[in-house]
């Protein structure tokens, strides 16, 4: 739960901290109950679209997502982990600053996103994804454009199962199935 002193800077300071220390105990988890390695990856967009099929695209326009449903990115991939949390130090003057306008009540931009089944990839507003997570909110305007694709997946898709999916992809295009 983010903290309330009144000082929306040196509040946006701790919930930088703390949302990296979340980072530190979510990988030592990870170790612990000995899960893979790729769990808490954030998935590249485009690595997924191609192995999913893509087949087209569309916008949706405007809609209130939930934090959880987005897992991947289409650039940024080395600045956030899965959870969305910072992995280094690079990010924090921005982050900070974007912590520091949503506690003072400024109203921020919808995010860009593109949704693949019930997946969300960010293409704009990886900051304002990070901080809203790290404020406890479960949800966030964004522009949506919906990608088509020949095979669905999941929210529990890992880096490790898009060659599967690529298998899976492949088989459909080739077997004619009833």
């Amino acid at each position: 739960m983010p903290r309330d002193t009144g000082f929306p800077a040196s509040d946006a300071q701790f919930d930088f901290s703390r949302a990296r220390r979340g980072r530190l105990l979510s990988r030592l988890a990870t170790r612990l109950r000995r899960e893979p390695g790729d769990v808490n990856v954030i998935l590249p967009f485009e690595e997924v679209a191609e192995a999913l099929g893509r087949v087209g695209e569309r916008s949706l326009g405007l809609h209130s997502i939930e934090l959880d449903s987005i897992v991947g990115t289409v650039d940024r991939r080395k600045e956030f982990d899965r959870g969305f949390r910072p992995t280094s130090g690079r990010v924090r003057p921005r982050w900070e600053r974007i912590a520091q306008a949503e506690r003072r009540g400024e109203s921020m931009p919808p995010i860009r996103v593109f949704r693949i089944g019930e997946l969300h990839f960010v293409e704009d507003g990886h900051h304002r994804v990070s901080v809203a997570r790290a404020q406890g909110r479960t949800d966030i305007d964004a522009y949506v454009t919906e990608v088509i694709t020949k095979v669905g997946a999941d929210r529990a898709i890992r880096l490790a199962d898009l060659p599967l999916k690529d298998h899976e992809r492949v088989f459909y295009e080739r077997v004619p199935l009833p």
